[in-house]
């Protein structure tokens, strides 16, 4: 019997498009982009796991593209805001399923776009939350994946976990977590009835 279901957060609940935040932005602080990117890749994942301080992330791009600090993450997170929405069809499915079953999340995620989720309230509907930046653990590290069990205090069998990228999957399948490459509303409907047979949607 499934009692609980991890959701990923970025595609799937939030609609955020990094390409048109980052073109957008780049266009109003006039930086050359492809650097701007060269340096985010080398630099995203020890902040997505809260190892470096925002204003020490955010000071890599302002010395790198001579850019104004606080400039850079004012229009930085008005950027992100304007690509930014939350799928009502999955909120309102995710608010159904509250009723059944404890409900959590598990997503990569930088202190700075985490301001525009908290902001929308996101994180919401949701028991339990557990951000990469707070655990110090990104997808597909299997040790984040351990923290649904140890949170829940479930069987690993009685957990699904839910997200749009399947390599995101497997390290949950490898601890016996139910998983669901999420698509759309539908079939994630779909798929649940299949892993949950007690599931009435």
């Amino acid at each position: 019997m499934i009692k609980a279901i991890f959701f990923d957060i970025g595609g799937i609940l939030a609609i955020e498009n990094r390409d048109r935040q980052y073109s957008r932005l780049a266009k109003i602080m006039n930086f050359d982009l492809k650097e701007f990117m060269r340096i985010r890749r080398k630099n995203v994942i020890p902040f997505a796991e809260g190892k470096i301080s925002e204003k020490d992330y955010l000071g890599i791009f302002a010395k790198k593209l001579d850019l104004n600090l606080k400039d850079l993450r004012k229009n930085w997170i008005i950027s992100a805001e304007k690509n930014f929405r939350i799928d009502k069809d999955v909120e309102r499915m995710i608010k159904n399923l509250n009723k059944n079953y404890i409900l959590g999340s598990l997503t990569n995620i930088t202190p700075l776009h985490n301001i525009v989720r908290k902001k929308y309230g996101v994180y919401g509907n949701f028991k339990i939350n557990l951000l990469s930046f707070e655990q110090g653990l990104m997808k597909p590290n299997i040790n984040f994946y351990r923290l649904m069990i140890k949170q829940t205090g479930l069987k690993p069998e009685e957990i699904v976990f839910v997200d749009n990228y399947n390599s995101y999957l497997d390290p949950a399948r490898n601890l016996k977590i139910k998983t669901i490459l999420f698509k759309d509303k539908r079939d994630f409907v779909d798929k649940l009835k299949k892993v949950d047979k007690s599931f009435n949607k």
